[in-house]
């Protein structure tokens, strides 16, 4: 059984899907360990620069050759893998952006317009003016994740409707839903 240590070294890079879809960069520190001539270990710290580029999917690598450990079999390469950190809105599928929006049952029968904040912090209007079921799903193209290997691609925005039903109704309210609905 051989005692070399692997060529290269993983460690995750965590970025929010704001920085995955602007592009950021990202310093980190690493300590690099180098076994001398006369046996002793001694480190060193170095800051490596990651440039993230807009549209990086989970799972990317960037690799820096022989930054890593050198314990007297070469030195290592450092490989950093993009990881996702949980967005409070967006999910990310692809290159699209999935979202849950919540309607009043009055909005689900009735037509909405409401707000949706972007990635990009741009604000648009999503709105429907037809009856709207619980799980239904409207495409918006060109609104989702950037595409990393086309500067002017974009995924969808893929929404997908809650519908919230009241917990009671009046007798009142009961009668004028039903009158309503069965003219």
């Amino acid at each position: 059984m051989s005692s070399r240590r692997p060529n290269e070294v993983t460690r995750p890079l965590a970025c929010t899907l704001e920085e995955i879809y602007n592009g950021c960069t990202k310093k980190l520190k690493v300590t690099r360990r180098v076994l001398g001539q006369a046996g002793a270990v001694s480190t060193s710290e170095k800051v490596l620069q990651v440039d993230v580029k807009p549209g990086w999917k989970a799972g990317t690598k960037i690799r820096f050759q022989k930054e890593g450990d050198d314990m007297g079999h070469g030195a290592q390469d450092i490989v950093f893998v993009l990881e996702e950190k949980p967005h409070p809105l967006f999910k990310r599928d692809g290159d699209d952006l999935k979202v849950d929006m919540t309607l009043t049952l009055e909005e689900a029968l009735c037509g909405f317009k409401k707000p949706v904040q972007l990635l990009s912090g741009k604000t648009i209007q999503v709105s429907n003016t037809s009856v709207v079921k619980p799980g239904q799903i409207s495409r918006m193209a060109g609104y989702g994740m950037r595409v990393s290997r086309q500067p002017n691609g974009y995924g969808a925005l893929v929404i997908t409707y809650k519908i919230q039903f009241p917990t009671s109704l009046t007798p009142s309210q009961k009668e004028k839903i039903h009158e309503a609905l069965t003219q």
